[in-house]
């Protein structure tokens, strides 16, 4: 039926590791100096980080953010791709690469893809399914743009907000005509 669960998306024999390189304050500084947008002294302790504790999903996760904020885009999809490599039960880190990667515009299907499989894994989860009305609202803006020149602004399409126009409407998007 085409239906994920956890064990295919995670290592069945995965143990708990240490999150840090022997130090457990090393996290709270690491995080601080990304809070403090100190990049310089962020990106060594990322470099430790990794190399200390290569099989760290937490050290990864702290690499693709940092390279996020310093805009080095290809280092920053690895960096998350290692992480979820690592410990794919990582809601959190699986959202943000998937915004990650409907912001840059390079990967949008993989994005949807990644956000329906774990959908069909988890699905009560609130914050895949927040992200993927995200990746509608981008895919409804692009369309718009589009249909707003083809049709003289005449036609809009809108996400139904409502259960009763969700009921009413066949794929859960209404066109208004204006």
């Amino acid at each position: 039926d085409g239906a994920v669960n956890y064990y295919q998306l995670a290592k069945i024999d995965a143990k708990p590791q240490e999150s840090h390189p022997g130090d457990p304050d090393f996290v709270v500084r690491a995080e601080r100096l990304l809070a403090e947008r100190r990049f310089l002294e962020a990106d060594a302790a990322a470099k430790r980080w990794t190399e200390a504790m290569p099989t760290s999903a937490d050290a990864w996760e702290y690499k693709a953010r940092l390279n996020v904020r310093e805009t080095r885009g290809d280092d920053a999809a690895a960096a998350y791709r290692k992480a979820l490599e690592l410990d794919p039960s990582r809601i959190g880190v699986v959202t943000d690469f998937a915004d990650y990667l409907m912001t840059t515009g390079k990967a949008e299907d993989e994005a949807r893809e990644m956000l329906d499989r774990y959908a069909k894994a988890f699905p009560l989860n609130r914050e895949i399914a927040l992200a993927q009305a995200r990746w509608l609202d981008r895919v409804l803006e692009a369309a718009n743009v589009r249909l707003q020149a083809m049709s003289s602004g005449r036609y809009r399409l809108e996400r139904a907000d409502s259960e009763s126009a969700k009921r009413n409407s066949k794929a859960g998007l209404d066109i208004k005509v204006w």
